[in-house]
């Protein structure tokens, strides 16, 4: 599932049921519902082929106050090992993504990591190198 906080402009994603019903109860007051989502794979079923999604959280006292996604484990690993004091590892795995060891086909439908460039989201956002 897709949030919006209209009164912070930022999104937050997750699959958690959890997380979903707080969000959605105004446990974490603000956060509505885009209707927007994609397919993942839960982890208590996800084959052994896929892919865990790390999620970190950026400490707002570091100047971050968003979150970092990524089913590449040596990203995960560089996050957590290069700024432990600024990124905190909410889990090593939210949801798994399908392992695709071939270039995607023509029906597959690709989600692609986007980022908005905004001046208070990037002062102090570490750069990842792959």
């Amino acid at each position: 599932m897709e949030y919006y906080n209209r009164l912070r402009d930022h999104y937050f994603l997750t699959a958690n049921p959890g997380e979903t019903a707080k969000l959605d109860n105004g446990t974490f007051p603000g956060w509505s519902r885009t209707g927007e989502s994609f397919h993942v794979l839960p982890t208590d079923t996800m084959p052994s082929n896929a892919n865990p999604v790390c999620r970190f959280y950026g400490l707002p006292e570091a100047g971050l106050d968003s979150h970092f996604f990524s089913d590449q484990l040596a990203r995960c690993a560089a996050v957590k090992q290069k700024w432990p004091t600024l990124w905190i590892e909410e889990s090593p795995a939210v949801f798994g993504t399908p392992y695709i060891d071939r270039v995607p086909g023509p029906d597959c439908k690709c989600l692609y990591r986007l980022y908005n460039n905004r001046v208070a989201d990037v002062r102090r956002m570490p750069i990842i190198a792959a």
